[in-house]
């Protein structure tokens, strides 16, 4: 699962920059390094999460949006590496 922490979501957002500085695996998708879109359907705090390079779907995913008592000065996502490395 991934944790978006994106203050763009307390204004109502439903998408976001997502900069990817090392690869990542989501959801079985392999992502290189580099900038995405992040939309996310529902209302939170569980949401369905679809990334984007362009137009184009690279990746989807259960994801989690976390709300903020104060507006953050970024956006942040959460990662996790799986004993097996990945």
């Amino acid at each position: 699962m991934v944790t978006l922490l994106v203050a763009a979501a307390a204004f109502g957002a439903d998408k976001g920059p997502l900069r990817v500085l090392d690869p990542v695996s989501v959801s079985g998708k392999q992502l290189p390094a580099g900038e995405y879109t992040v939309k996310w359907e529902g209302n939170g705090p569980n949401v369905q999460a679809t990334i984007l390079k362009g137009k184009t779907v690279v990746a989807t995913t259960p994801a989690r949006l976390v709300d903020l008592s104060s507006q953050s000065p970024s956006n942040a996502s959460v990662t996790r590496s799986n004993p097996d490395g990945s």
